[in-house]
């Protein structure tokens, strides 16, 4: 499927946590034509990309963009849009300015008024991009018409805290939260912590080590995580492990009260045996929705059943996608 991709210039955009965010933009793709402001959007989740997104769509996924066009963001601090590595030179690298989720929506919504869109057909996220699509249903209601959240929480648990800053602490070999300087080794070790929270011990078995199509559990880590990590930017994921840590759709408030905002139907995914997302925690902040049904599938791959390594897991939640479009 073709696309379009752009930038869409912001200046320099207010943040959330005071100050702004300067020479500020959004890097986007729209997959088919939007029409009556009407359109589907699929933001990326933690060290994602656009790219990222595309096993949603058809042929391999059930979003048509030629039924409703799809418009991609690119998360702020993850590469493509304003991001440590390529932000004005005050601001660059350890000088980037922390940001919050509610920053992320309110780019989102620029981006959307920029392009004539009005209403959300469907919105879905994963992991971060769950935590982006409540945050934006619970601030713009009346543009959600269906949401689907995929392991990801309203608000980031205590577990869900020392799971972020265990991370980003990996990265810098200490409680810092920017790093100067390559920090490949602390890349890597962040890379090996993702593989064994993200997955079950299951996974690291010799039969779904197989499945994974490398030789052990040493080329299961070196190939799919230290390559996938090892190559990003230390600070553009510390920036964006910061925004995961302090993720609240409340801002501290009353969550309840917040999640009653959110008026359109939601299925929320929780994927068994995560340990980055848990299943508990992601159903018990699901049942504050009003109009929500809970799902939980997947098998040893826990929160990287997302990544294909078992066709089952990947089917489980496109079905229940295409029931949210019909």
């Amino acid at each position: 499927m073709s696309f379009i991709e752009s930038n869409l210039p912001l200046d320099d955009f207010p943040l959330a946590r005071g100050g702004v965010l300067r020479d500020a933009q959004i890097t986007y793709r729209v997959h088919g034509e939007i029409e009556g402001g009407e359109a589907i959007m699929l933001p990326h989740m933690y060290s994602g990309s656009m790219d990222s997104m595309a096993g949603f769509l058809a042929p391999d996924g059930p979003i048509d963009a030629d039924a409703c066009a799809v418009i991609t963001p690119a998360m702020l601090g993850a590469g493509a849009s304003t991001s440590p590595t390529n932000a004005h030179p005050d601001q660059r690298g350890v000088a980037f300015p922390a940001l919050a989720t509610a920053d992320d929506v309110a780019v989102q919504k620029a981006l959307l008024d920029h392009l004539g869109v009005s209403r959300l057909r469907l919105l879905v996220g994963f992991s971060m991009g769950a935590q982006q699509a409540l945050r934006f249903a619970v601030t713009y209601p009346e543009m959600v018409q269906r949401l689907v959240l995929i392991a990801g929480t309203a608000r980031t648990t205590a577990y869900g805290r020392i799971v972020a800053q265990s991370l980003g602490e990996a990265i810098t070999g200490g409680p810092g939260w920017r790093v100067d300087g390559d920090a490949l080794e602390g890349r890597h070790r962040h890379a090996r912590l993702m593989s064994i929270l993200g997955a079950t011990h299951e996974a690291f078995l010799p039969h779904r080590i197989a499945e994974a199509g490398v030789e052990d559990h040493e080329a299961f880590i070196r190939e799919i995580f230290e390559a996938d990590y090892g190559s990003q930017d230390a600070n553009n994921l510390l920036c964006q492990i910061e925004r995961w840590h302090g993720a609240d759709v409340a801002d501290g408030g009353d969550l309840v009260r917040a999640l009653a905002r959110v008026t359109c139907r939601t299925d929320v995914i929780a994927l068994a045996g995560d340990r980055l997302f848990p299943p508990e925690e992601v159903v018990e902040q699901a049942r504050l929705l009003p109009d929500c049904e809970v799902h939980v599938v997947g098998s040893a791959w826990g929160h990287y059943a997302m990544g294909g390594f078992d066709a089952a897991d990947i089917a489980a939640v496109h079905r229940v996608i295409t029931d949210a479009l019909a």
